[in-house]
Parts: structure tokens; sequence; C-alpha cells
């Protein structure tokens, strides 16, 4: 199941649009889950300008949705993700 789960992820981070806002969501949903005034997100080193392109969009989102102030994320540019293929 992990391995069709992670070839699926592939195909989905080949169409922009549908690959933006999945990781949008996703970083929408860990601060939700984290609740915390300052995150440390890690992330694929492919990834990264389209991370930091939707932080504040992601920051927003989840100030409405928790009804908190947006909280301060930092973008780790040492330390990427692997992508497992």
């Amino acid at each position: 199941m992990k391995e069709a789960v992670s070839k699926e992820l592939l195909n989905v981070s080949r169409d922009h649009h549908v690959y933006k806002r999945f990781l949008k969501d996703l970083i929408v949903q860990s601060l939700l889950r984290l609740k915390k005034p300052t995150v440390l997100l890690r992330c694929r080193g492919d990834d990264l300008q389209l991370v930091q392109s939707m932080l504040d969009s992601a920051a927003r989102d989840y100030s409405k949705k928790a009804n908190v102030h947006p909280p301060q994320i930092i973008v780790d540019n040492i330390v990427h993700l692997m992508c497992m293929e």
C-alpha cells in the first residue's frame, strides 16, 4: 500500500495546480494539528520555491480555521525531505 501511495503522489506532483493545492492543504492540516505560534517546515528541495510561494496563504487559511493569529512559518533551507521513488 505504501508503494502504491508513493507512486500516486509522484503522479500528483506532475500536475502543478493539483500539487500546489495539495501542498497548501497539507501545510494547513499540519498547522491545525500542531497549533503552535512558530513552526519549522521541511519540504523536498524540488518543492522549496513552491512551498515558499504559498506560505502566507496557508498561514491565513490556518488562522481563519483555528481563529488564531497566523503562525510564523520558518522553512528549513538546509535540510530537505527526500523523495521516495
